[in-house]
């Protein structure tokens, strides 16, 4: 198994990136990282107990895990525990290359100019920019926070639930969750991500821009066009339909939340501007609410 230490190593978390795992073995981790905490423990070899597991598979042989606590006494006897547990592993990556990496989107796309019409018949020409495809996601948002201590607004307020745990996401194991969307973060809490990653949140005009397939007006949303949502995704779209924060402002304590129009516009789209454009306070979140990051 090669070994490959990137440096300086950052405990809170220690990422480890397993490749050559079996398909199916990323189901394992977890098991194998309680066994491992087990079996430490009477040891004795440190004082690190076992207090954040997350798993997530990039491809069906490589998985990404983010673990704490590890130290210097007890990360060479873990790298052997791996070794003997899964012989297939052809390598592991200890630590990520730079603070850098972690801030930055890896599945940015790049939206050409074009021009973005809104309901009220305003017109706007944007771009170039590059969105983040996906929204960002837990895990990424956690790296935030575990950086820089933030407290979210959702934290603040008292709401037992976070973007870690809530109602949108709680049906899906710890480790699925990692990939998913983070919701419960508002505006503000957007704001200071972005600021932090180095990026910036889209405007409205930029997410209808992103997330439209085309400019065609459609009676009816048929099957064959919601069909073509993979294609979309591969040709470079925006696809999850879901809220999203904007960097535009209405007024200095509301922002707009874009549900639509998108991916297709149907020939009565300006007149569901009440549902698809929503102003809502800077502090405003819910379990449905996420965002996206830009580059101009």
């Amino acid at each position: 198994m090669k070994v490959i230490v990137n440096r300086p190593l950052n405990f809170e978390p220690l990422v480890l990136v397993l490749t050559g795992l079996p398909r199916g073995a990323d189901s394992q981790i977890e098991l194998f990282w309680n066994d491992w905490t087990t079996a430490r423990s009477s040891l004795a070899v440190c004082h690190c107990h076992n207090k954040y597991f997350a798993a997530e598979a990039i491809d069906p042989h490589t998985t990404k895990v983010s673990i704490e606590w590890t130290c210097t006494q007890c990360l060479p006897l873990l790298i052997d525990r791996l070794a003997q547990h899964f012989p297939p592993l052809a390598q592991l990556e200890i630590g990520v290359k730079s603070q850098e990496e972690l801030q930055r989107p890896a599945n940015l796309i790049r939206i050409d100019a074009t021009n973005v019409e809104l309901e009220s018949g305003f017109k706007e020409r944007v771009g170039p920019f590059c969105i983040s495809q996906e929204e960002v996601t837990v895990s990424e948002f956690e790296h935030f926070v575990r950086a820089t201590s933030y407290v979210t607004t959702a934290e603040r307020s008292g709401r037992r639930a976070s973007f870690r745990s809530n109602f949108g996401i709680n049906e899906f194991a710890p480790a699925e969750r990692q990939s998913m969307p983070a919701t419960l973060v508002s505006y503000i809490d957007a704001v200071e991500y972005c600021r932090w990653a180095n990026m910036r949140l889209p405007s409205e005009t930029e997410v209808i821009a992103a997330a439209l397939a085309d400019s065609s007006t459609h009676d009816v949303v048929t099957d064959l066009l919601r069909g073509s949502l993979k294609a979309l995704k591969e040709e470079g779209k925006i696809i999850n339909n879901g809220s999203k924060i904007t960097s535009t402002l209405a007024s200095p304590d509301l922002v707009v939340i874009r549900q639509g129009p998108y991916p297709f516009l149907t020939t009565n789209w300006k007149q569901l501007v009440r549902r698809n454009r929503l102003l809502k306070p800077l502090d405003f979140f819910n379990d449905v609410t996420g965002f996206h990051v830009c580059k101009s």
